[in-house]
């Protein structure tokens, strides 16, 4: 996908993990996990919406047909001959059917999946710790080091995306 894809992954993969874990630092109980993921999968479908609309679609379009965005427009359109759709509200009608339903599935199985596995993985994680003697002090006294990290990785992977055009 000309890391179209790969830069959404990334992208809606720090919007999914993000607040949640924010939230459960200070709300440390199951009720805060579970605040926390709605927080997570909801912030993740409504980002999701618009960064396919104003970045995604767009700048897949340009990388993958001739015409630019008017190409997949023009798709859209043809895919769906019942809806009414015009060149006007043809991208929000894509992301209504599309992509924000498959965001609200893929986001229920993450959380359904996580707080099914995050038990049995929290005592291997404490486990490995404890054998490795590993300090993560820095890490918790300093929650901006992680933010500092994941904006090191975008600005990368934003110059790899547009030095391949």
């Amino acid at each position: 996908t000309s890391y179209v894809g790969e830069f959404s992954d990334l992208l809606l993969g720090i919007v999914m993990v993000l607040p949640a874990s924010l939230y459960y630092k200070y709300h440390r109980n199951i009720k805060g996990a579970i605040i926390g993921s709605i927080i997570s999968a909801v912030t993740n479908v409504v980002l999701g919406a618009f960064t396919n609309y104003f970045i995604l679609l767009p700048f897949y379009g340009e990388l993958f047909f001739k015409n630019g965005i008017s190409d997949l427009i023009n798709m859209i359109i043809n895919a769906y001959p019942s809806f009414s759709i015009n060149e006007t509200n043809a991208l929000w009608m894509c992301i209504l059917i599309c992509t924000i339903p498959f965001n609200a599935i893929k986001n229920t199985i993450i959380v359904i999946l996580t707080f099914i596995l995050y038990k049995r993985l929290g005592y291997f994680i404490k486990y490995i710790e404890k054998k490795t003697n590993i300090d993560n002090s820095y890490v918790d006294s300093n929650p901006l080091s992680i933010i500092k990290i994941v904006s090191i990785l975008i600005v990368i992977f934003s110059i790899k995306i547009f030095s391949n055009k």
